[in-house]
């Protein structure tokens, strides 16, 4: 079965078209791929919500339980190839004004082939999947969060570049996936007392 798309609110994919808008009648893309590009060239592919965990959350192993939903992104796609990804922060769905981040970058197609290869993977064709973006700020980490919807059987795809001790060719179980990371949590959580780093320790963007 296809992976499950997420519905974001009507007010997020407006967002972000009109964000497009601007940036393409003002020459204001940044991006090569984008210059001279016009909006009704370009596609929003794969909607999905943005999760972010603590460290905490990791050292007290509390796991994917706790994970927050911060907002939802879109793949942007031109010539069916994708430049980049625009999320709006979730504190903003709920507010009259709607600030979407154009993102481009490695994580960006690490992202695409990551949802390509987990469309590839048995369990995935068998059962029933929603993808969630997984983001670990004070680790520097992004995963593909594959959540069962029938079961308990999640997947975890890291997303390249990710820290030594993960391996981006292969999935983890949530368990696995949290296990793995534990003890660079514990480390920064240690050695980093900053106020920044505890926000960042907490789920929060520095």
């Amino acid at each position: 079965m296809p992976i499950i798309e997420s519905r974001p609110p009507a007010q997020v994919l407006n967002a972000i078209k009109s964000r497009l808008d601007k940036l393409a009648v003002g020459g204001a893309f940044r991006t090569k791929a984008l210059e001279g590009v016009r909006t009704r060239d370009l596609s929003l592919t794969a909607p999905h919500q943005v999760y972010t965990l603590g460290l905490t959350d990791l050292t007290n192993g509390h796991g994917l339980g706790n994970a927050r939903p911060t907002g939802w992104e879109y793949l942007v796609e031109h010539d069916r190839s994708v430049v980049a990804s625009a999320e709006v922060a979730m504190e903003g769905v709920k507010g009259s004004a709607l600030s979407p981040q154009l993102t481009k970058g490695p994580y960006v197609q690490s992202e695409k082939q990551a949802l390509a290869a987990a469309e590839r993977l048995d369990q995935v064709r068998r059962g029933s999947f929603e993808a969630r973006l997984l983001r670990i700020p004070a680790l520097y980490v992004l995963a593909l969060w594959l959540r069962d919807t029938e079961g308990d059987a999640d997947i975890i795809l890291p997303l390249a570049p990710a820290p030594a001790e993960l391996d981006t060719s292969r999935t983890y179980t949530p368990e696995e996936f949290t296990r793995t990371l534990q003890e660079s949590a514990r480390r920064q959580l240690e050695f980093d007392t900053s106020p920044d780093s505890l926000q960042s320790a907490l789920g929060g963007e520095s």
